[in-house]
């Protein structure tokens, strides 16, 4: 109805404003959403018999745990950058 109406259009502002951001700098976007769809783009709110959300916007913390992997990449990436900071001030 016209609340999902206006939660899409919200969500795509949100969007747009958020890759705009990711333009920046030191800044990487991550979607954790996108583990909590299904292909078919049908919103998931359970797995595995678990709850993934604790009330009707916040995850629950098996939810958390779900979405954890889509931040992974970006954590190495920034292990890896800091590595490489505190073995290039060795250098000097």
């Amino acid at each position: 109805g016209e609340n999902e109406i206006q939660s899409k259009v919200v969500g795509e502002k949100v969007m747009a404003m958020l890759s705009e951001l990711a333009r920046l700098p030191n800044v990487t976007l991550v979607v954790p959403a996108e583990r909590l769809f299904e292909k078919s783009g049908r919103a998931m709110i359970m797995f595995n018999n678990q709850l993934l959300y604790r009330d009707d916007n916040h995850l629950s913390s098996y939810g958390a745990h779900f979405v954890a992997p889509a931040f992974d990449e970006v954590f190495k990436e920034m292990s890896n950058a800091k590595k490489e900071e505190v073995q290039s001030l060795g250098k000097i």
